[in-house]
């Protein structure tokens, strides 16, 4: 064995329900064999749907991190030339009424 100690839970996953899947095509459908046939079945599932919800947010994970990466770089430059452009502030009128109308809405979704 290598100093890798990662594991490839992938692999463990196909041989694990492999071999469940071949337990139960080995396994009788027997009113004996039946709670052990549901176990399988049960594990298989879940194990299944584990791995489906993995994959996707690893992916959901993955395209995020990308859209960030471009956008928050595009987004960091508009702010800093709108930071460097005096015509670009707020009035303060205009700052006051949208603060008083976000403190308005607050003290609505409290009540």
């Amino acid at each position: 064995m290598n100093g890798d100690m990662s594991a490839d839970y992938q692999k463990m996953y196909y041989i694990m329900c492999d071999g469940a899947s071949r337990a139960l095509d080995a396994l009788p459908d027997l009113p004996d064999n039946r709670p052990a046939r549901e176990l399988l079945e049960n594990a298989l599932l879940e194990a299944e749907e584990m791995y489906i919800d993995s994959a996707g947010d690893a992916r959901l994970a993955e395209l995020l991190s990308d859209l960030l990466e471009r956008e928050g770089t595009r987004y960091m430059e508009l702010n800093e030339r709108l930071l460097k452009d005096p015509s670009a502030a707020v009035p303060e009128e205009l700052d006051r009424k949208c603060l008083e109308l976000i403190e308005r809405m607050q003290g609505k979704r409290k009540k």
